[in-house]
């Protein structure tokens, strides 16, 4: 695990399709790497706050295109840390698609007590700015086939977005898979590494690790 400046915070992106097990992966990476300090940052986080937008037409938005995003705040805050700078995550609330007040916002720092620190950041569209792209120490696809995708957003959105099975199938076939395959998949080009988001957790995490940790 090497950066050019070994003063700052060494940086993966983890990348891949929806409901692929990104944040699963990177909670993992995060408990593996206990001993550096881990922050995951999620780029769901960075939706632009939609309170402007009338009620009923912010669950039609597209959220699964990259415009969606506030690449300018996320690459700014990328920034930030990366020179030793404290920043604001935003809280997002996916319910009422609004950011959270200020004052609710999560502080992150890039090192705790002059010691190394990793950070992971993870997201659909992580690999989508070539800015980003610049800054990320590995880069990590989690690939995963449609169907399992689907049936697991349906579970996930029911559950902890207060969605109707019917209107997650519907934004699936829409919005999900057209900008998958617009705007995510090429971006596997990109990765250091791809893995399979329906093999054991352990085995992923095996296989980062290993990039993380290369055998001299």
């Amino acid at each position: 695990m090497e950066t050019e400046d070994m003063n700052r915070p060494y940086l993966i992106g983890i990348s891949g399709g929806s409901c692929s097990g990104k944040t699963s992966l990177a909670l993992g990476l995060a408990r593996c790497l206990d001993d550096l300090q881990p922050v995951v940052v999620p780029l769901d986080s960075y939706y632009f706050d939609l309170e402007h937008v009338p009620e009923e037409e912010r669950a039609t938005y597209n959220f699964d295109h990259p415009g969606a995003i506030d690449f300018d705040m996320f690459e700014n805050h990328l920034v930030k840390l990366l020179e030793g700078k404290d920043v604001l995550v935003p809280v997002y609330d996916y319910e009422s698609h609004t950011r959270a007040p200020q004052g609710e916002w999560i502080p992150v720092s890039p090192s705790v007590g002059g010691g190394e620190r990793v950070m992971i950041v993870e997201g659909l569209h992580v690999f989508y700015s070539p800015g980003v792209r610049e800054m990320l120490d590995l880069k990590v696809f989690v690939d995963i086939s449609k169907a399992i995708s689907l049936n697991r957003r349906v579970e996930r959105d029911v559950r902890e977005r207060g969605r109707t099975p019917e209107s997650v199938v519907q934004q699936f076939q829409k919005h999900v898979v057209p900008m998958y395959e617009e705007y995510v998949e090429p971006t596997k080009e990109f990765a250091d590494l791809v893995v399979d988001g329906e093999c054991p957790l352990e085995e992923s995490l095996r296989a980062v690790l290993a990039l993380v940790y290369p055998q001299e």
